[in-house]
């Protein structure tokens, strides 16, 4: 026997395309908490350019006029690195609060 949000799982995931997604939610929502969890953290980011915006200015810094045989391979590598150092900066701040998802 399966779990219950299984079962709402495989009744709702036909009508994903075929029925609004207000509606849908309406319907499935209340039998996927995880699932609409998630949606809600996923949703709540606010939409804008600056993420990419962001990664375009660490990809000017890397790969610049002194730099321009560098790869896009070993570019987009230092980038990754970058930002990783960053977020490990920003995780090991003591002010930095991350919101746990529940």
């Amino acid at each position: 026997e399966h779990d219950p949000c299984f079962r709402a799982l495989t009744t709702a995931l036909p009508s994903v395309v075929s029925v609004p997604p207000a509606q849908w939610w309406g319907m499935y929502g209340k039998h996927l908490p995880t699932l609409s969890k998630i949606a809600q953290c996923v949703l709540a980011q606010p939409v804008s350019a600056s993420a990419a915006e962001r990664n375009w200015s660490i990809y000017g810094q890397v790969k610049s006029k002194v730099r321009n045989r560098l790869g896009h391979h070993v570019a987009d590598r230092l980038v990754y690195c970058q930002k990783a150092l960053h977020l490990r900066d920003k995780l090991q701040c003591t002010s930095y609060r991350q919101t746990p998802v529940e």
